[in-house]
Formats: C-alpha cells, structure tokens, sequence
C-alpha cells in the first residue's frame, strides 16, 4: 500500500451539472455491472470502464438494471440483497431467497407495462454451503422504482412460484405482448417451465416442454441464457454436459435439443455460455476438463441443424491460465463476451477480429478491475445485449418450421408451413419430386415418382430477415405384384389356383365371393369368363395391383326341335373345335357345328364337342310331327344384370320379339338379358307348321347393402361393423377374411384386428342374387392434430384457419365466433382474443389441441408532458401494445421510428402518431407539445482559500438571477458534492439538509433547500462547513439533482464552478497532520488455530481483515475503525505529526484446513491480498 504524503494545496471544483437527455436507440438496461468481490464495469461512455463504487460480495450469481434509456444506475442484487444506485440496501432489500453461492441466483425482468417495477427472481439454491431446511424453489420479489424518493423500494418479496428446480434461470421476450417467458429447468425431470410474465400478473401455470433426448443431462449447476434474437437457449451442467434448443417466443415451448459435445467427451465441469451478437456463434467455458487443465473455452456454430453437425465446428479459442475453476461467460452492450477469472482482479474478453467477422479471439486479462472477479458474472436479459431491435427480431424475424410427411412412390403429399414471426415469402424446395419448387404458405401436390430419403428445405424472409428449416421425407418403395394362374382357360365345372407374388399381404376383388380374401393363393371355380384383382401390400405400407382373366370354355349345344314331316332344321352348336353327330341319318355333315337335320322319322341325334382337354355330350331330339306344339323353356327370375338362355323345343325357323334383351332374333337358344320384367314371344316354323309360344322372365334387383364407412381404432381397440339390406331372415351372409371378427355369418359382427384389413362382406337372396360391399378397418397408432398455435386479427377482421389431421370428426369449442364449429377450415372472427379447444375423433381415438385467435387490442396513447421550456428535450412515449410507430411532422424529435423518442421542438408542435402492433394492425393518436421560453438561473460555487486543517471552512452556495426574472420562489433545490475522501471532511451546512456517503474514493455530499426566495439578483442559499485534511489541488462536481419552482415559466439552471485553494502545512500555527501508511504482517498460529495479524498506521476511516479461501469461502474477519478526531500524537522534528496506532487481530481458523489462504485487508482507498500457507 502507497503512504500519503503531504501537500500544499488542495483545489475543489464545484461545477453544476444539469441532467440532459440523450436519445439510445439501443436498451441501455445492461449499461452497469455489479459482480464479483466489489467489482464493477460500465458501458455509459460507449466504451468499458471499471466501477469501484459496488456493494456486492458474490462467489457466483448476481444482476443488475440500468435505466433503459440513459443508461443511470437503477439497482443491483446477488440474490440475497438489492443496493439502489447510492449503493445503499433498499428498504426492504434486505434477506431475498437468492443465495450467493448459486450460479444464476437473481434475475431482473421489467414488469410489463410499467417503466418503474422490476421483478427479480431467484433460482434455487442447490450449492449453496448454507442449506439448512432450504426449498429448491422458484420466487419472485418486486422493486418499485417511483418509491424512497426515486431510489426504490421492494414491495413484495420472496414470492414462491415453483419447487424442485436447478440454478438456471433465464427469459426470452413473449411475441403475443410486451411481456417475457421466464425459464427454468427441472431438478427432478428432463423438463423446462416456461412461466409467462404479462402485464398484470405472472401466470402460475407453465408451458411445460419435455427435453425429450434422455442422454440430455442437466445437473444442479450451471447457467442458461437466450440468444439475442430469443430463438435460441443454451444451458450448462457442473455435470460434464452442454445442449442447444430452440425457444418458440409466441408460445414459450423450449423444443429440439442438441448435446454439444459427444458422450465420449462429456467430461469436465460445464459452466459459462453466451451468444455472440449475430446468435450465429454460442460459446462455453468447461472446467476441470482434464484432471487440472486450465478452465477452456469453446466455440460452437449454433446455426447447425444436428447435434453431428454442431459438434464438428467446436473450436478451443482459449484456455484461462492458472484458473481450473468455474468461470462464467457473458455478452455486453458492446458486442464483446467478457468471460470471469476467479480469485483475480481481471476480466478476458472474447472479441471479433475487425474485417474479419467470422474468426474469434479470446484475450486473457484484458481488463483490469478495482475489484476481484469471481465465478459469475450479471444474469442479463437478451434484449439488454443485443442490438437496437433485439425485441423487433425476437418477435418479428421469421422462424422456421416445416411439417413433412412420408409415404411410398408416385404419391402426391401437401406440406404445412408451420414458422412463426411475420413470414412475407416462402421458398419451398423439393429434393426429387416434381414440381420441385413452391412459393405458397402450404404447398400441396407434390409428387414422388421413386422411392429414396429426400430433403425439404424451406426458406421464409420478411423486412427483417430470414430462416431457413429442413425436413425430410422418406419414400417408400412400392412392391411389384404379379399373379399367376394354373391355367388361364378351363373347363366349364373346373377350378384354378391363383397366386400372388411380390408384397407381404394381399386383398382378393372380383365380383364372385372370394372364401379367403387375404390369402396369398386362392382357388376359384368361375362359371364364366371372369376378372381377379389383387392389391399386395409391402411391410412399409405401399401397395400396388395385379390383374388377371379366367375363360371358361363353354359349349353351346341346340335345343330339341319339332319339324314338319318333309321339312328340315338347321342344328347349331358352337364352343368346340370338333363336332361328331350320331347317327349320321338326314344329315348332310355328321361333322360340321351346323348340320342340316332332315329326318323322315323322329330321331334322337348324340353330338359329342371337343375343344382341347375339354369335351361334352348332349343329345338333340328332332321330332317329326306332321303338326307340333311349341314351348319355351328358360330362368323364369334372373338378378338384374345376369342372363337365361332361352330353348324353343321344335321348329327350323324362329322369330323372336321384343329384341330387346336377346343376343338373336333367329335362333331357337338366344341368351335373354333383360333390364326389367318382360315377356318374350317367338313365331316358330318348319316347313309349313307354324307355332306361336310366350314366356315371362322376371327381373330382380340384387339386394341393396351397406357394409357402412370405413373406420378407424387405436391399436388394441375393437369396432362393430353392421351390414345394412333389405333381404330379411332369408339372408345368407358371409364376411371374408375371418381375421379379427367375432363372427362370419351374420349382419352385425365385431372386428378387432391387428393391423389394417379391408373386409368383403356378400348377402345373398332367396332367388340366389347377391351383393357385396368392403369396410376397411385401419389401425392406429395415435391421432395427430397440427394446427397454427397462434391466429392474429385485427378487431373485426376475419380469417380462415387450417387444421391438419387424420380423424374422421372435429369439435371447436367455443362455438362463438368460428363459422362452422366442425369444420377443418372454418371462418374464425371473434371479439376478443379468445382461446379454441379443438377436439379430433377418429373411432375409439381422441386428441385434442388449441389454437388461439389473438383480436388486436392495439390504441395509441401517447405520454408526455403538456408543456416543456424550449432548449430542453422530454421524453415522449407511447403505448398501447403497438411494434412499430411512425411520428409526423420528425420536426425536434431524436428519432420519429420508435415509441418513446426525445422531443426537443423550437416551437409548439402537434404530433400525429401511427403505430402498428405485430400483427400489422394500424391506430393513430394526436399530441401537442406547447414550447414555452426559457428562464435562466445561475448557480455560483465561490473560489476560497483555506489554511491545511481549517476545521471550520464555509463554503457558500450562490444563486445569479436576472432582475427581471424576481422575485422567485423555488419549492426544492437538491445539489450534489464530491471530493476525495481525504481531502475535506463536511461537518455540517447552513441552510441546507447534508447528506453523505462515500462512492469509491470519493465523498459525495448532497444538500437539500427547501423553500427558497430569491429577491436579488446575486443570493446566497446556503453554505456547507467541515475540516481541510490535505493539501493538494483537487476538483470536484457540483450536480443539480432535482430543481422545483411554481413559477409558470421555464427556468433553465445552469453553473460556474468555484476552487478552493488550501494553503501550506503549518498556516496561522496551525498543525498539519500526517497520517501513515497501514501496514500489515501476518503470522501463523497452528496451536492456536488462528493467523495473528499486526495493522500498524493511522490512516482515519474502517479498514477490514478476512481469511479467505480459495473458492471465496470466509473464514474470519475483524473490522477497526479509526475515528478522524483522535488526539494527534506528539510533535516530531520538523513539526509534523505522525500519527502511528498498532492494532492486532487474531482471525480463527478452526474449520480451515491445510492448505493456501488470502489475508485480505481492505481500507477506504485500497485492497491487499496477502498469500498465507496455513499448516495444521
């Protein structure tokens, strides 16, 4: 530690500082902070510098807010303890749930809708060395800044919201309003709690969202934070692991969660993580990571899509020197990530190489602190580090996300666009389909022809930017079904076996009844040429279909037939290949298919057809008569749709009438097929006979069935199926396949199969008509149910919403404002935002989801103040829930494209305000602003000169006014000031309220008047005196801090700064008093168990003694005080006084055990740290 010295002079500069306005587009809130063992950093000058005037003591978790637009010191926390911006303990401030041992103990967030409160959370306190009966629990305490004077005040405290969390705890921006999503994750579960902040109230319910991938180990420790734009979270684990995930800002899910590292290298203590900027790159520091390696930090792409792929861009950019312990990391308002280095007065940087945006540079011990840094370093909210719009890009930059589907080859798909933020454009592209490109929301009609794992990328853009997402669909191969037959034409009475080849499961179709329809074979006895469809299905559910025809060779043999004596017929036959006749009398071609019959006497002619294997015998009887009766013989009732031959039994020559229905006019066999009932007439002769017969067939329809809609059930679930006719009791039915019924027979059976079946049920009437009809049975897993989370309207606006599912019934409820509350895609227009339970049925399964309709409650109101004193600038602000605002006339204003810009106009001015809330919804309000003239008023700090030790110095304050301007009143004048603790001392004030305290070195004196008349034009208000300790020139400043009048007009306070020269050490025998330089020695007791420490020196004020640990943990301490009115000691040679006092100090060391220590001793003005090896 320096000694001081003497000096001659001291030079106090008073200046007047009057508070001015400055317009930051960027959130300023992060602008100061607190960490660490008093360390402090500030970002107020655009650049970094250090604070040595903080109140916290902190191993790890601490926060801090600034005013968001000035950027002024509000408040600081570690959790246990809030210190308003004079660094003194709030009222009430004292003894929050927070622990300073906790990684993220505290976390400020605003109080949506309000520019005064601020909630703070604390996290649990897992590791903390004080548990006790302690819960892992998630409270909350509020700070009102409007109160203790504008200093603040905690109002509420210790709130519980939720047990059995970790030490993270982190917020990202809710898209729906103003408010925020504050996250934290499960002590007990794989889970995050999504809890949301509104205006109002916090909801005490949270989203919940399942990390899903099991190897996604969080233990006690670590920290969480969101990316800038607030689409993206990363967490760390003490435990030896690192993941990435996707925050969904409108709905607070926390989905699709990546491991960092592999499993193989999950090693170490994972601890600090940040963002940069841009959210491209994400960064962790990892302790311990082998055996004592230094604390390493790393680099990951977070842009990259798989967990392979993030892990192959890890890069060690560098490694802490010296340091194995936790170190925390954190992004600043200047684009830089400062990373801890524990135990030391530094700070590393992580910075971008200039011109080089993608390379990264870590700089160890780049800053120096007054203080010492420690494991953590301020918990901050994204949008406080981001750039300028980080809440716009949070909430307005699109998001990426598909929907894709699978299937088999030469199938057609519609793809859902599922992103959020506002999406101007979609760019769809398809990997091996055809069309390749789309340009809509949900792209429908796009077709596969081969089957391969395709990818789907879809880009979304909008004025702020755009995000890509990629899906992938898998299409499946279809099977290449053949069929064969043991033959394909046969006998007339015979059978075939048909069989399928090429898929795993088969369905039979043919207008026959089939007995087994699934069967891979099948033997089917047609009565006529007849088609047999299969359709095979392969094991990934893909089908296709193959064909074939049976012929049945059928043989065609005439009717008998009466002739008149001496006359003939012709006898035809048809179907063979051969004919013989037996016996050849009165026939002219025993052979031919058509003979000539000519016999003198009835005759009983045997034909014989051959046609390949296939042969019969029939016997035709021409019977000569020299008269003869005809008869028709036939089907007197077919089923509509089939046919009857129709036999005459004599003549040579036939006409029959109607034609309709008869394939022949002429013959004596024609196949009747009639649509309806009809009586059919034929005229039959033979040479000169003539007959006349008639005969009816009636026509009957097959029997009407329904085998009812195809259904759906769970796997495991069962359905009724119901055939519906109109036969009766005389019904024969048969369902095909058996598999899963309870029953083949009968019109109501009970199905539960394992797996999809399409089941063929046939009923047959009494005249032997039949009908068929299929139900498919299909199996399912589960319901899916996607739908649009989250619909805008603008009041009295409407809009078509879409649902997506697989279930065969919808319900929305409400029925209010939804067009057609079972509809897929109905109208929706509610009044208010209104939230839709939408339920989707399919047999026995139930899902259910919600969608909510957000109606746009977006006004205009524009705060600010009537009047205000042209020269000076105010605050304007607006509210009302909008996003985006556009002021005219710009005239005065620091920007006319935000809400809350400064307005500093030459004149009156009235303003016209349009503001848009994020679903681009429009409201516009007038303001005027009247401009009065200014008024100015003078405040005077004197020059004096004053002996070394003057113990009573007054320092006037003066007031200049114009003449014109008196009389004038002022209600409250505060001022404001410093100087080095060891210059001057106040003792008190004429004319004015003193308040003191100290802020680093300096001493800061504020002085309140109240009730001031001013009557000429030079005044003096008041006057502070005390005691010249030193003498050397030194400056200080003199700053307005409130200024109050009723006057009507302006009054502008402006300053003229004073200095007060002290003259030598020994002015009017005055006595100069010299104080020493503390020294300190420090001696190890073991069998006392204590370290004795020697503090020699006289230096006024409290100097602290602490045995400290390595990891931060006190062991003892002891504090002296040395009161500045000590008697002053005896004279030395020169006439100066030394003061010396020895103080010595015993710290216990009980609970210590061996190894090295700190000796630390803190005086006003500085800090030591003297190693100590304690042996026991």
């Amino acid at each position: 530690m320096s000694q001081r010295g003497p000096y001659v002079t001291v030079c106090i500069l008073l200046t007047l500082l009057l508070r001015t306005t400055v317009a930051y587009a960027q959130d300023r809130s992060g602008t100061h902070w607190y960490f660490g063992q008093r360390a402090g950093m500030t970002f107020v000058s655009g650049n970094v510098d250090v604070l040595a005037d903080g109140q916290l003591r902190t191993n790890e978790g601490c926060a801090a807010v600034s005013d968001p637009v000035t950027g002024e010191l509000l408040f600081y926390t570690d959790g246990v303890t809030v210190w308003n911006r004079l660094h003194d303990p709030m009222p009430n401030g004292r003894d929050l749930n927070g622990d300073v041992s906790t990684s993220q103990s505290a976390l400020i967030v605003p109080v949506p809708g309000s520019s005064t409160q601020y909630y703070i959370f604390n996290a649990a306190p897992i590791t903390s060395s004080d548990l006790r009966e302690r819960c892992f629990c998630l409270y909350y305490s509020v700070v009102d800044m409007s109160l203790d004077a504008g200093f603040g005040e905690v109002t509420t405290k210790n709130v519980q919201l939720w047990q059995d969390i970790t030490e993270h705890v982190t917020a990202a921006a809710d898209c729906r309003d103003d408010g925020w999503w504050v996250i934290v994750r499960s002590g007990v579960t794989r889970d995050f709690y999504s809890f949301r902040v509104e205006r109002g109230r916090i909801d005490p319910v949270p989203v919940k969202s399942d990390a899903s991938n099991p190897t996604l180990v969080v233990r006690d420790v670590g920290t969480m934070t969101v990316s800038p734009d607030g689409r993206k979270l990363v967490i760390t684990s003490g435990g030896g692991s690192s993941q990435l995930y996707s925050v969904n800002p409108a709905t607070g899910q926390v989905t699709d969660g990546l491991s960092m590292f592999p499993i193989s290298e999950q090693r170490g203590s994972h601890y600090g993580a940040a963002f940069d900027r841009d959210g491209r790159y994400v960064f962790v520091s990892v302790a311990r990571e082998e055996n004592n390696s230094p604390t390493r930090i790393y680099r990951f792409d977070a842009t990259k899509q798989t967990a392979l792929d993030i892990q192959a861009t890890r890069r060690l950019i560098g490694e802490i020197p010296g340091i194995s312990e936790w170190a925390a990391l954190q992004l600043g308002p200047d684009g830089k990530i400062y990373v801890a280095q524990p135990r030391t007065p530094y700070v590393g940087v992580i910075a971008t190489e200039p011109g080089f945006p993608d390379s990264t540079v870590y700089t160890d011990s780049s800053l120096r602190l007054t203080g010492v840094c420690q494991n953590g370093l301020p918990n901050l909210l994204h949008t406080w580090t981001g750039a300028s719009s980080a809440r716009v890009a949070a909430c307005e930059t699109p998001f990426a996300q598909l929907l894709t589907d699978s299937g088999c080859a030469n199938s057609c798909f519609e793809f859902r666009d599922v992103s959020f933020g506002r999406i101007d454009s979609w760019d769809w592209t398809f990997e091996g389909a055809s069309p390749s490109r789309a340009f809509v929301q949900h792209p429908k009609n796009i077709c596969y022809p081969t089957p391969g794992t395709f990818q789907v990328r879809l880009i979304v853009r909008n004025q702020y930017g755009s995000d890509t997402a990629v899906g992938t669909v898998v299409i499946s191969p279809r099977p290449t079904v053949t069929l064969q037959a043991s033959s394909d034409t046969i006998c007339d009475g015979d059978s075939v076996v048909l069989i399928a080849n090429g898929a795993s499961s088969y369905v039979w179709r043919s207008a026959t009844a089939i007995s087994d329809s699934s069967s891979t074979s099948i033997t089917v006895r047609p009565r006529g040429m007849a088609m047999y469809t299969v359709i095979g299905t392969n094991a990934n559910g893909c089908a296709d279909t193959a064909s074939i025809t049976v012929a049945v060779r059928q043989f065609r043999t005439p009717n008998d037939v009466v002739i008149c004596r001496g006359s003939s017929t012709v006898l035809r036959a048809s179907g063979g290949q051969t004919y013989q006749w037996t016996p050849a009398t009165g026939l002219d071609d025993p052979t031919s298919a058509s003979p000539t019959a000519s016999p003198d006497t009835s005759t009983a002619y045997v034909l014989t057809i051959t046609s390949g294997n296939c042969s019969v015998r029939d016997t035709v009887v021409v019977v000569v008569v020299d008269t003869f009766n005809v008869t028709v013989s036939g089907d007197s009732s077919i089923c509509r749709g089939s046919s009857t031959e129709l036999r005459v039994d004599a003549g040579s020559t036939f006409q029959w009438s109607p034609a309709r229905g008869l394939s022949a006019t002429n013959i004596s066999n024609p196949i009747a097929s009639p649509d309806t009932t009809t009586t059919y007439t034929v005229i039959v002769s033979s040479v000169g006979c003539i007959d006349t017969a008639t005969f009816t067939i009636i026509v009957t329809d097959p029997p009407p069935i329904s085998a009812g809609n195809d259904e759906t059930v769970c796997t495991g679930g069962s359905v009724t199926l119901r055939v519906n006719h109109t036969v009766g009791a005389s019904a024969r039915v048969v369902w095909s396949p058996s598999t899963g019924l309870s029953r083949t027979d009968t019109s109501v059976v009970v199905a539960q199969p394992s797996q999809t079946t399409t089941y063929i049920v046939t009923v047959s009437d009494i005249t032997g008509c039949t009908s068929a009809d299929t139900v498919t049975v299909s199996i399912v897993d589960s319901l899916f149910l996607t739908t649009d989370s989250l619909v805008a309207l603008c009041a009295g606006d409407a809009r078509q919403v879409f649902i997506t599912t697989n279930a065969s019934t919808l319900q929305w409820n409400p029925t209010s404002g939804i067009s057609d509350p079972t509809s897929p895609s109905p109208i929706v227009n509610p009044d208010t935002t209104t939230t839709y339970i939408i339920t989707a049925t399919q047999g026995s399964c139930g899902l259910s989801d919600t969608i909510t309709v957000v109606v746009s409650t977006l006004e205009v109101n524009i705060e600010g103040p009537e009047t205000m004193c042209r020269g000076e600038s105010v605050d304007l602000l607006v509210r009302g829930g909008g996003v985006r605002h556009r002021w005219t006339p710009s005239d005065g204003l620091s920007d006319p494209n935000i809400a809350n810009p400064i307005a500093s106009p030459e004149r009156t001015t009235t303003y016209s305000v349009t503001s848009w809330d994020r679903f681009g919804c429009e409201a516009r309000s007038t303001y005027t602003l009247n401009v009065e003239p200014s008024i100015v008023v003078r405040l005077i700090a004197p020059t004096l000169t004053a002996p070394a030790g003057k113990e009573d110095l007054h320092i006037p304050l003066v007031v200049d006014v114009a003449p014109s301007q008196l009389p004038l009143f002022i209600p409250e004048l505060l001022v404001e000031l410093t100087c080095d603790v060891g210059i001057f001392r106040p003792l008190g004030a004429n004319g004015a309220t003193l308040a003191q305290s100290t802020r680093g070195d300096d001493r800061v004196m504020r002085l309140t008047m109240r009730n001031l008349n001013i009557i000429s034009p030079r005044q003096t208000l008041a006057e502070v005196y005390g005691v010249v300790l030193l003498g050397r020139m030194q400056f200080s400043t003199l700053r307005w801090i409130n200024f109050l009048a009723d006057n009507p007009d302006c009054m502008v306070p402006v300053s003229d700064s004073g200095i007060l020269y002290v003259s030598g050490c020994a002015v009017r025998s005055r006595p100069f008093r010299l104080f020493s330089t503390t020294t300190v020695t420090v001696t190890t007791q073991p069998n006392d168990k204590a370290l004795e420490v020697v503090v020699r020196g006289s230096q006024p004020g409290t100097t602290d003694i602490r045995a400290v640990g390595v990891d931060g943990r006190v062991y003892g301490e002891h504090r002296i005080y040395r009161p500045l009115s000590s008697p002053l000691p005896q004279s030395g040679a020169d006439g100066v006084f030394v003061d010396e006092e020895e103080n010595v100090v015993h710290l216990d060391m009980t609970s210590a055990s061996a190894g090295m220590y700190f000796v630390v001793v803190t005086t006003s003005t500085s800090t030591e740290a003297i190693p100590v090896s304690w042996m026991r």
